[in-house]
């Protein structure tokens, strides 16, 4: 491994070493700047479990009291509890976190009272940084408690105000009798948190709404997450998956370090990260009168068929999670997300939240009275594969999405139904679809397939890893 690396885009800055923490402290710098400038002056600050993040909250909070910022630490918080109170507030939100990235990585994730930082945005503190650091007026802010700035007559549950608001506000919006319907269930839920910012508020919040709750890891944060990749896939959830069995659990619910992200899991087996968002869909298909929902290029065609079958548009976008706001925000929608198990209610906050769609799937069982593989069962059956591969010296990217189309015809996956190259190239045919871009997180190239059967996954993906050979 390198001894320093920085990865920056709309999703903020992840890296780690010298070469991180000098970018960490110019882009908090031309940050902090560009919104005063707009007429900001406070933020609020989260952070995951790992400890290099006490680092990353030790330089921002310097650099945003310096130039006259009121500074709220919520200690480690999950990333849409920090963009809740944003939202709420009306003010610049931090999360401390490097999301799915494994030790050593560090990250920060800035966001306004809107979401995810624009674009345009992102472009303007880029060209600040590049510059001489900007001089401030002298007047030093000061750091500030969530008690004063927030109404806070919540149920104490977590024994933390802010984790306890989050909870609140999404209770909320199921209302009492649906809450009081999960409680009758007394589901047995296993969660893998992975000791991550949701250590105290998954198994508490569950606890809360009358679950038997059994943790795959339990106790204080370690300096390191409990397994070597904490990104909540099936693949880094046998110890999750076994534990389901094991119990024999009514549900599992696997999130990532920052608690944006969920996975399912049953008796049966843990889900792909892909029908979270697809239940989500379902659910509201199946609650409301017929709207829009909005996922990115990369998301599985479950929750599209589910949507379209029961009069819903559904529209695509970029990817990453700004992307998917944006639609939903230009078309009104009323859910969306994205298929790594990231939904986006617009209705509650500005970005993915695996609380609400913790509390969604357990209304979604207990309204119907239906388990966890049932409601998979009216889903559309589908196979994707996600692979990735390094773009070697020598190899031009344009020039592989060129080669794609004539690689991938299969008779078998049907005839080309259409065409989206708005980000990497998407490929849809009448029995699946292929898609290639590259990560705005990792120095790779993102292939993601999928298709009526294995077979058809297989032959799709092993043609394109060709082109990168």
């Amino acid at each position: 491994m390198v001894k320093s690396q920085v990865i920056e885009g709309i999703s903020g800055l992840r890296g780690y070493g010298p070469e991180f923490m000098n970018r960490l402290e110019q882009f908090t710098v031309a940050y902090a700047a560009f919104y005063k400038d707009k007429g900001m002056n406070r933020v609020v600050f989260g952070r995951d479990t790992r400890p290099g993040e006490i680092k990353v909250l030790e330089t921002v909070k310097e650099i945003y009291l310096g130039c006259g910022y009121n500074f709220i630490d919520l200690g480690i918080t999950p990333t849409p509890t920090v963009q809740l109170i944003a939202k709420e507030l009306g003010i610049l939100g931090n999360e401390g976190t490097a999301s799915h990235n494994p030790n050593p990585w560090i990250g920060l994730k800035p966001f306004t009272s809107e979401g995810i930082i624009p674009a345009s945005d992102l472009e303007a503190i880029q060209r600040i940084a590049c510059s001489t650091r900007p001089a401030y007026d002298g007047n030093m802010g000061r750091t500030v408690g969530i008690d004063s700035i927030i109404d806070l007559s919540i149920a104490q549950i977590t024994g933390n105000k802010a984790l306890d608001y989050h909870i609140s506000k999404v209770l909320d919006v199921f209302g009492k009798q649906i809450v009081d319907a999960i409680r009758q269930k007394r589901y047995k839920v296993v969660v893998d948190h992975v000791m991550g910012a949701g250590y105290v508020i998954v198994p508490e919040l569950l606890k809360h709404l009358g679950c038997d709750v059994i943790q795959v890891d339990e106790g204080e944060p370690m300096t390191h997450f409990p397994r070597e990749e904490p990104e909540p896939t099936p693949k880094n959830l046998s110890g999750f998956a076994e534990l389901l069995i094991q119990e024999n659990a009514d549900i599992g619910f696997a999130v990532d370090p920052d608690v944006d992200r969920l996975v399912l899991g049953s008796t049966q087996g843990c889900l792909s990260e892909e029908y979270t968002l697809a239940i989500a869909i379902k659910y509201f298909t199946e609650r409301y009168e017929p709207g829009t929902a909005v996922v990115n290029l990369s998301t599985s065609r479950m929750g599209e068929e589910i949507a379209r079958e029961n009069g819903w548009q559904f529209i695509r976008t970029p990817v990453g999670e700004r992307n998917v706001l944006d639609g939903i925000l230009s078309n009104r929608a009323v859910i969306g997300g994205e298929g790594n198990g990231g939904i986006i209610y617009p209705g509650l906050a500005p970005g993915r939240d695996a609380i609400y769609g913790m509390v969604l799937t357990l209304a979604y069982m207990a309204e119907t009275s239906q388990s966890l593989a049932s409601i998979v069962k009216g889903i559309p059956k589908y196979h994707m594969t996600k692979d990735k591969f390094i773009l070697k010296d020598g190899i031009d990217f344009n020039n592989v999405l060129t080669q794609v189309r004539d690689l991938v015809v299969l008779k078998s996956i049907g005839g080309l139904i259409g065409e989206d190259s708005r980000d990497g190239l998407r490929l849809d045919f009448e029995n699946g679809w292929v898609h290639l871009r590259k990560s705005n997180t990792e120095p790779i190239i993102r292939v993601i397939a999928e298709a009526r059967t294995e077979e058809d996954v297989e032959n799709l993906v092993t043609r394109i890893r060709s082109l990168f050979e």
